[in-house]
C-alpha cells in the first residue's frame, strides 16, 4: 500500500512539474475590416445581339413577367443571358448605361431592358424601351426613362436608384416580346 501511495505521489508531482504554466493574456484584437473590393467599371453587359425574330427567343421565357400589349397578353423572352453583378455605388460616383466602355456611345433595344436592384431590404424593378405595361408577378413595374429604342449615354441614369455605401445585387435582361428583337454593345459605366 505504501509502495503504491508513493507511486501516484512521484506520479502527481512528474504530472505537476511537467505542465507548463498558464498565462492569461489579454485576447487578440479583431482584424480589421475587409476593405470593399472596388465595383469593376466599365462592364460589358451585353455583346450586340443582332436583329432576330422573336420566334429565335421563344425557347427562353423570362419567368414572372407578363407585358400587355393591344389587348393581349404576352410573354417576354431573353435575347441573351442577363447580366447579374454585385455593386457598390460610393458618395459622389454616377452609375448608367453606355453603348461602349468609354461611355460616350449610344446604344438601342427592342423590345426593353428589365433593370432589377436588390438591396437588403427590398427589391427594385424598372423598364427601359419600347413596350407598353409590363408586369412582374402581377405588379405594374414602373417605366425609367422616356419610351424609345435608341438611347445617349446619359439618357438612363440609375445613380437615383442605388443606395451609397451598400452592395446591391443588379440584374440586367435583355427582353423581347413580339416581332423583331435586338440589343446593341451594352456597358454599364460607373465613375
Amino acid at each position: 500500500m505504501l509502495r503504491r501511495t508513493l507511486m501516484c505521489f512521484f506520479a502527481l508531482i512528474f504530472v505537476i512539474s511537467g505542465c507548463p504554466k498558464q498565462e492569461i493574456s489579454e485576447p487578440a484584437p479583431p482584424p480589421p475590416p475587409p476593405s470593399k473590393p472596388a465595383t469593376k467599371s466599365p462592364q460589358r453587359i451585353f455583346s450586340a445581339v443582332p436583329s432576330q425574330s422573336t420566334s429565335v427567343f421563344e425557347s427562353n421565357p423570362h419567368q414572372g413577367l407578363l407585358v400587355k400589349s393591344r389587348g393581349k397578353e404576352r410573354v417576354a423572352y431573353d435575347m441573351a443571358t442577363p447580366f447579374s453583378e454585385t455593386i457598390t455605388l460610393e458618395s459622389g460616383q454616377r452609375c448608367f448605361l453606355a453603348g461602349d466602355a468609354s461611355g460616350q456611345a449610344g446604344w438601342s433595344i427592342d423590345d426593353f431592358l428589365l433593370i432589377e436592384i436588390q438591396g437588403t431590404a427590398e427589391t427594385k424593378r424598372f423598364i427601359i424601351g419600347t413596350t407598353a405595361s409590363v408586369y412582374y408577378k402581377g405588379n405594374l413595374v414602373e417605366q425609367l426613362g422616356t419610351t424609345g429604342s435608341n438611347f445617349s449615354p446619359d439618357d438612363i441614369d440609375l445613380t437615383p436608384h442605388l443606395p451609397k455605401g451598400e452592395p446591391v445585387k443588379l440584374t440586367i435582361s435583355a427582353l423581347d416580346f413580339v416581332g423583331i428583337g435586338h440589343v446593341s454593345d451594352l456597358y454599364l459605366i460607373i465613375r
